[in-house]
């Protein structure tokens, strides 16, 4: 007499395979050729032109070279970045 066929009981079921992690999330290909089409103007270069323009306009008088820094940096901040092009 053949031996009764085993079933297996609902909970030793195999656990569904995890799902694979999800692909990174690219830029759209305009946004690089936009980002690749604006010329990016080195932070320093700027604030170091400006900040001799500060001390060209009080007479390069000595002892006021970080408050002239300090202040390019600050107006650097604010600059709009079509603006910072034309400093250079």
């Amino acid at each position: 007499m053949p031996a009764p066929a085993t079933r297996r009981s609902a909970s030793t079921k195999t656990s569904a395979p995890a799902k694979a992690a999800a692909p990174a999330k690219r830029k759209p290909a305009a946004k690089k050729a936009a980002a690749a089409a604006t010329p990016s103007v080195p932070r320093d270069a700027v604030i170091a032109r400006l900040a001799y323009a500060f001390a060209e306009s009080r007479g390069f008088a000595p002892g006021r070279e970080l408050d002239d820094w300090l202040a390019a940096e600050a107006r650097y901040e604010v600059m709009p970045e079509g603006e910072r092009l034309t400093v250079l």
